[in-house]
């Protein structure tokens, strides 16, 4: 039976090696179990850490597409469209 161990992002970055480590330990676990809301939730967490909005948006609504009432998901992909608006006035393509 796999488990989901709840931790902090900033426990996890520090005790393995920065966000790309950690992002790795999510993909892993994703593989594993990619019906994992909190993993995916995590994972889009710190690609907004890493300015991959697009990424982050992604895992959000793959988390929300798992677990409807994920309220931590559903605030991050708030939070992220929010940010890339706000990217996208900055740097408006042509």
């Amino acid at each position: 039976m796999i488990r989901t161990f709840i931790i902090t992002l900033e426990s996890l970055s520090d005790r393995i090696g920065g966000l790309d480590e950690a992002a790795r330990a999510f993909q892993a676990a994703l593989r594993l179990n990619p019906g994992d809301a909190n993993a995916r939730n995590n994972l889009g967490v710190i690609f907004g850490q890493q300015g991959r909005l697009e990424d982050a948006i992604r895992e959000f609504e793959g988390a929300l597409k798992i677990d409807p009432g994920h309220v931590n998901a559903q605030n991050n992909l708030e939070k992220a469209y929010g940010k890339a608006g706000k990217a996208i006035m900055e740097n408006p393509r042509k």
